[in-house]
């Protein structure tokens, strides 16, 4: 995993943030599979704000806090302002599975699986010295508490503009609730649509689906 920092972000967060990603790194080969490319992986971690903010605007992502960056295949995070290490763990391994899912498995969509499978690998424990993903996202559940989720029909025909759009914690939150679900199956739907398959019988999966929900805690 090559870690590059523009403008020389400390050497203690560079050592913490490269040998996190190689933890989670190794979570999602266990848990994803998949061929690793040989030219390896690639994080690119700005110490400047106003030097992130210019280069994310330039790749196309003015108001991110993060981003992964199909063009380069590079994830792309900022340490300015310092948000503590709950936050830049959670960023890490949120940036690493889009990252994951592109170089290895070749996709970037749908995008609520992209989101939903970036935000359960970030909702993680670690537990015998290895990072176990896959951990209940409280925060995710109260939103779905809060406001209800919307049907599984008109949710997977969300378009880039209504996900990312002012709701997009709640869609995040929805999307990772449905990822969690899937994972749980062990039926191989995950597999399928890594490898560009679709989801069939939604109507059938929206009442599974929200009664496993019910049972989350």
């Amino acid at each position: 995993m090559e870690v590059e920092s523009p403008g020389g972000a400390g050497l203690e967060d560079l050592r913490e943030s490269a040998a996190c990603l190689e933890a989670f790194l190794e979570a999602l080969r266990g848990s994803l599979g998949g061929e690793m490319p040989a030219s390896g992986f690639s994080a690119r971690i700005f110490a400047s704000a106003r030097d992130f903010r210019l280069y994310a605007t330039l790749a196309g992502a003015p108001n991110a806090e993060s981003f992964y960056d199909p063009r380069t295949g590079e994830m792309v995070l900022c340490l300015d302002p310092p948000r503590g290490t709950p936050w830049l763990h959670k960023t890490l391994a949120h940036e690493l599975s889009h990252l994951y899912m592109d170089r290895v498995w070749g996709r970037t969509d749908p995008l609520w699986f992209a989101e939903g499978l970036a935000e359960y690998f970030a909702s993680f424990q670690v537990r015998e010295n290895r990072v176990r993903p896959g951990a209940v996202d409280p925060e995710a559940l109260r939103r779905l508490r809060e406001r209800g989720p919307l049907p599984l029909g008109e949710f997977l025909r969300l378009g880039r503009d209504e996900l990312y759009g002012e709701s997009f914690p709640y869609h995040y939150a929805q999307a990772w609730s449905l990822v969690h679900y899937l994972f749980s199956r062990g039926d191989g739907l995950v597999d399928l649509l890594l490898r560009g398959g679709r989801l069939e019988n939604v109507e059938r999966l929206e009442g599974e689906w929200r009664e496993y929900l019910k049972k989350l805690k």
